[in-house]
């Protein structure tokens, strides 16, 4: 064979090593590939039923924190993944009314995520459960009525008191409050466009809203405010806001009722609150007397 031919004959030769290799190769990631897609939830369970909980993942949209999950969770020491129930788990999360939504799922081989949405509280209520002592409930813009937690003691505090409305028991918590979308409604207009009179909301009363659509106001110069669900919010704000500015009232002789209910017309009682006569001859509306300090709502006994 001539030199040529010889180099002709060892490159044909080189060139069918290396194609029987490539070949071979590729058989052997595409038979790995296979085994792997069959396998990896074996392996993976194998993993996992071997392999304690090492880590629970909070998503929120509010103010729970991880030691809330882990309380209201109470998983077990040394449980696994697999062994969870995510449905048992979700009841323990709903159980909490501060908890609107849950969702919990499993990334294998140790990790539980769970995505809550909260309810953001929009008034107060002092209720008693029983024999125990009258306590406050937060309650959200759907009438949920519930304890909170992870709140600032300031953000409660700004927040005005329900008096008109019992709260009824409902298996393990309370029927929601009829009304309390429209009273979110009123009180949102309120605390973006008049945040000064806001402020001055201590209680709000629900007695009148189911028979004559109003809202009472209690503030700390006002006695009662009376404002209509048949009118525009913000309109009535802002004939609240002129009055104080020309009538000027005083928490020390507080205007004993104002009544915005009635359209254009604002009744607003200049006379001495209940009880209070006014002298004989007086050619004038007697000043008001200092009024009683403010208490808060009466308890719902359930």
């Amino acid at each position: 064979m001539s030199k040529s031919g010889r180099r002709r004959h060892a490159w044909a030769v080189t060139q069918w090593i290396v194609g029987t290799v490539v070949v071979g190769g590729l058989i052997w990631a595409g038979v790995a590939l296979v085994d792997m897609a069959e396998n990896k939830p074996q392996r993976l369970a194998q993993v996992a039923q071997s392999e304690s909980l090492r880590e629970c993942v909070l998503e929120t949209d509010g103010v729970l924190d991880r030691a809330w999950l882990m309380r209201t969770l109470a998983l077990p020491k040394g449980v696994t993944l697999l062994e969870l129930d995510l449905g048992i788990l979700q009841e323990r999360l709903l159980a909490d009314r501060q908890v609107r939504t849950a969702v919990l799922s499993k990334s294998f081989p140790s990790t539980l995520v769970v995505t809550i949405t909260e309810r953001a509280p929009v008034a107060r209520v002092m209720a008693q459960l029983g024999a125990e002592p009258p306590r406050e409930f937060l309650v959200a813009r759907d009438g949920v009525a519930y304890e909170g937690a992870g709140y600032a003691r300031e953000l409660c505090d700004s927040l005005p008191w329900l008096a008109g409305v019992k709260l009824v028991r409902a298996g393990s918590g309370f029927a929601p409050i009829v009304g309390m979308d429209l009273v979110a409604d009123f009180l949102g207009k309120a605390k973006y466009e008049a945040e000064h009179l806001y402020r001055n909301f201590k209680i709000v009363s629900l007695e009148k809203l189911d028979a004559d659509g109003d809202l009472i106001v209690r503030m700390p110069d006002i006695t009662e405010v009376v404002f209509s669900a048949r009118d525009d919010f913000f309109r009535q704000l802002a004939k609240l806001d002129s009055i104080r500015d020309v009538l000027q009232p005083h928490p020390e002789s507080p205007l004993p009722r104002l009544d915005l209910s009635h359209g254009r017309e604002v009744p607003v009682t200049m006379g001495a609150p209940a009880g209070t006569e006014v002298p004989a001859g007086a050619s004038a509306p007697a000043v008001p007397q200092a009024a009683a300090p403010l208490q808060l709502p009466k308890i719902s006994y359930l």
